[in-house]
């Protein structure tokens, strides 16, 4: 294996619907743009997060509960603009949750695929109440899984899973799900990585086997003051090319 000298950074969080100008949005804000990123994935935030800098793709509004302007379950954020956009994936994929764009970065081209896949009870007891638990997170990973062997090479898939990755507390049945349709057809940068309690991650960063992580870096959700400024922790991985 030979890698290449040149790195990317790409970091994803998620800002538990912090509003862009609020205190705990720029502790995100600060600790994101610290990794120097030149992607981040962005779940349940707002579009003007990042202000005018950078370029932005986003999921589709409606992800089946109430829309409140400006929100988006997954947003993608890049120092060069974007091409292929594509916020719909797969007839089958549940909506408002998926965008996918490429974009040129210092490794190359890269195909980027945003995702906030379903929480356990997404859409039981709120939203549409029409599913059963697990029922609507194993419908995306079906229908992600199908889509998936579309993109071409030298990709990476990251945001919110919704999963602890080595399986901790999830269902077999939720866990072989995404087994089959992401972890296994590309490496996961953050599998083992736990947060500062212990906890393995849910928010994940997956790359194609042509990409080598040459770093991993939990973001902390804990302000200096102590309040906690997200539910997640963040995660920074800096990507390499495998030109062997």
């Amino acid at each position: 294996m030979r890698v290449t000298s040149a790195t990317l950074s790409v970091t994803t969080f998620n800002c538990q619907w912090r509003r862009s100008k609020s205190a705990a949005a720029a502790e995100i804000r600060r600790a994101i743009l610290a990794t120097d990123p030149e992607i981040v994935c962005l779940t349940e935030a707002y579009l003007d997060f990042f202000g005018d800098e950078g370029f932005v793709i986003e999921a589709d509004a409606d992800y089946g509960y109430p829309i409140t302007a400006g929100r988006r379950k997954v947003l993608l954020w890049s120092r060069q603009p974007w091409s292929m956009v594509d916020s719909f994936g797969h007839a089958n994929l549940p909506p408002g949750r998926f965008v996918c764009g490429t974009t040129q970065t210092s490794i190359g081209a890269l195909a980027v695929i945003g995702v906030c896949i379903p929480w356990s009870a997404a859409h039981v007891s709120s939203g549409r109440r029409d599913q059963t638990l697990w029922a609507e997170h194993l419908d995306y990973l079906s229908a992600i899984g199908t889509w998936l062997p579309a993109v071409p090479a030298r990709q990476i898939v990251l945001g919110d899973f919704n999963q602890r990755v080595p399986r901790k507390r999830q269902p077999e049945i939720a866990f072989a799900a995404l087994q089959a349709a992401i972890l296994s057809r590309m490496e996961i940068a953050t599998a083992h990585i736990v947060s500062s309690v212990g906890e393995p991650l849910i928010d994940h960063i997956c790359h194609s086997r042509d990409l080598v992580p040459r770093s991993c870096a939990v973001l902390t959700n804990i302000a200096a003051d102590g309040s906690e400024i997200s539910d997640h922790v963040g995660v920074n991985v800096q990507l390499s090319l495998n030109i062997s």
